[in-house]
This record gives C-alpha cells, structure tokens and sequence, in this order.
C-alpha cells in the first residue's frame, strides 16, 4: 500500500471542530498526518499513531518556509498559509522522504474512509487529486512525491504571489469558482496572478489531475458520521465533510455544540450537531425548520414595524466598494437613503432593523454585518435560509 502524509496547522486557539477533526484522523489509521500548532492543549489531548503533533510558534513556523526560499515575504496571518501550500513538499520533504503522497487540508472537516477513495489504482492513475469537481480544493489535495511535481508552483511568478499579503486563493483557482463551475476554462478567465489551477491545466498532458465530486460543503442536513463511515442519508459515502459554511450560518450557535465522549457516531444537520439515534436526528431537524422561519419571520416584524413608524436605525455600515471573491457590491448613501449597488447598475435601499442587521428592499434578504473597525462594519453576509453563506468585505 502506498504511503500518505497529510500536513495541517492551527495556531492560537483551540476551535469547536476540532474534536470532529482529530477523531475523524485518527479513524484513517493508514493515513499520517502532521499537525503543526502552537496550542499545548492539542498536543496534550490528542495523541494516536499516526498523528505526528509538532509544536511550534506561528512565527518559527513562518521563519521554516521563509528558510526555504531566497527572497523575503511577510506572511501576516496564518490564513496567508493557504497561498504557500503548494509548496509544501518542498519546503517539508524533511518529514515527507519516505512517503508516496503528500497533501494538506484544513482541520474543519470531517474524514470519512479516506483510504476507500486514494485506493492504490487511483495513486498510480494520478498525480493531483482534489475533492472538488471544477476546481482545486484549497481544503484537501493530493500530490505525488516527486521533484517534478512538487516543484509545480514554480512554473509561475510565484514570489509575487508569496509577497502579497493579501490571500490570492493560490491553492485554488485564484477566486474564479463561478466562472470555472460554469465551464469557463481557468486559462479563458480574466486574472492577473496564476493560481495552481492555471499552473494544472498548461500542463495537464505531463500531470494527470482528479477533480473528484467527493466532499460536501453545503447546509443540506443529513450527514452521518458512523465509525469512521461518512455518508448522506445513509446512502451516499463521501470522502470528507467541510465545515467551511455550516460554521459561518446565522442559524449555527457554536453553544449548541456537545460535547461527546466519543466522536464515534453523530449527525450533522443543517444548522446543529447532535447524537445520531432516531429521536435526537428527528429533535435536530424539526429545530432547524423552525428556528429559520421563525427568526426570519421576527426579523421581517421588525421591519414592518421600523418603516411604520419611522424608527430606522442609523447605518454603521461602511460606504464602499464590497468584494467576495470576484463578485463586487458597492454601498453608497443618496438622500440620506443607504443602497446597495450591483455591477450592472442595478441598486436597492437597504434598511437596519438592528444594529447589525440591514434589509434590502426589493431583494427581500437580510443581511448581517460584522467585522466592526472605527465604529463601522466593514462586512456583511446574507441571512440565507438555504445555508449559503457569501461575505462581502470592504476593499482595501
């Protein structure tokens, strides 16, 4: 059987998820995993074979990839990381000689049976796999353990990319996920920096990628965890479970989280976590229904009752030009009216019904802001009862 590493990281806090993560590695027994941190508890709690916990500051963190390159970048925050993975395999081949493959992922993610997927005919077919269909997975991906492959991101300006401090989304598709779900080709698309993806396709008649439909991201409900067994309604197996919009939602409440002996056996629904049995799944449903439409409908009284009598609040909403990912909005003011502006003129009034939360008119959406700097948010995502999560900041 070929041999598999997998590099994380998390620093500074210990997150609500990472019980569900560590169990869900320490299930995939043929699988290590090294797990960078500078959290004492995470070493001291979680310990399993083939889960390599290597304490270290975010700074000395930073000063071992910085030693592997030639030139000076500052990477600000560990979320900048994700632009530099990539070049992992590099910068780690210390840890990583004597392994086939090598990879990363996020630690807000659920593994299932990591092995029934990156099966050895799937290891000898490809070089890179993902576990996304259009694009490459920031969260989990797969690269074969050679120096042609592992020097990939190279073939690109990659020091500019490295010195910007912003996230470029490098170990992505550079913010492109629209037009490349829509089957615009990554090479088609207007960019001004080269993402992995771009780096993949001008060479995938040498590299031979898997873009594989194996992971969940959305607020669907019904994902169970069963011994190491990830599935949909009990039908449908998956390779992992990303957290990434089920912890963003105005519906989740990380207090709501339990705290289980064991992390062996749960049930994810769309907005809670709760034991798997039949009556604890049919509680945790019925919750979810009735908690959106109820807050929502609350949230609709109390802008009734702000426009009947006049009582709108006063915005904290800063004035600007908003982006999520290559998606723009502008909020302006006119009149003493706030409205949001959309790219093809398009504009609707939008309304606080709190402090925090804003209404937009003619779209029939709240908003919730956050994010507050110099006494105004900076940032909003809508309050979608569906579970999509879209957050908008304010452009630098």
């Amino acid at each position: 059987m070929k041999k598999i590493a997998i590099i994380t990281f998390h620093f500074i806090k210990t997150p609500w998820y990472m019980d569900f993560f560590v169990n869900s590695c320490f299930q995939n027994k043929d699988v290590d995993f090294l797990f960078f941190t500078d959290i004492v508890e995470i070493e001291r709690k979680y310990k399993g074979e083939n889960l390599r916990i290597i304490l270290t500051t975010f700074e000395d963190f930073k000063k071992s990839i910085y030693n592997h390159f030639d030139f000076d970048f500052n990477i600000i925050s560990p979320l900048k990381l994700c632009d530099i993975r990539p070049s992992f395999g590099e910068v780690f081949k210390n840890y990583l000689s004597n392994y086939d493959f090598w990879g990363y992922c996020d630690t807000d993610i659920v593994f299932g049976r990591i092995r029934d997927y990156l099966t050895d005919e799937v290891l000898d077919e490809y070089d890179v796999i993902f576990a996304k269909e259009h694009y490459p997975s920031g969260f989990f991906a797969m690269y074969r353990n050679l120096e042609v492959i592992n020097e990939l991101y190279r073939t690109t300006d990659y020091k500019k990319t490295f010195q910007n401090e912003k996230l470029l989304l490098f170990d992505e598709c550079g913010g492109h996920y629209d037009e490349v779900c829509a089957g615009t080709n990554i090479l088609d698309t207007n960019y001004d920096v080269d993402s992995i993806h771009h780096i993949l396709e001008r060479n995938k008649d040498k590299v031979k990628v898997l873009y594989d439909f194996s992971s969940i991201e959305s607020i669907i409900g019904e994902i169970r965890y069963e011994e190491g067994v990830l599935s949909f309604e009990n039908k449908i197996e998956f390779l992992l479970y990303h957290f990434t919009i089920f912890k963003k939602t105005f519906f989740f409440k990380e207090k709501d989280v339990p705290n289980f002996k064991t992390y062996n056996s749960y049930y994810i629904g769309k907005y809670k976590i709760s034991k798997s049995n039949w009556l604890n799944i049919k509680y945790n449903n019925l919750r979810s229904y009735l908690t959106t439409r109820i807050s929502l409908f609350t949230l609709k009284l109390k802008y009734y009752y702000t426009i009947f009598f006049g009582l709108k609040k006063m915005s904290k909403l800063e004035v600007g030009l908003y982006t999520y990912m290559k998606q723009n909005r502008i909020i302006n003011c006119h009149s003493n009216k706030i409205f949001m502006v959309y790219p093809d003129g398009r504009s609707n009034e939008i309304v606080f019904v709190k402090n925090d939360i804003f209404y937009e008119i003619n779209n029939n959406k709240f908003y919730k802001s956050f994010n507050m700097k110099n006494s105004c948010f900076n940032s909003f995502s809508a309050i979608n009862i569906n579970g999509g999560v879209y957050a908008y900041s304010i452009a630098n």
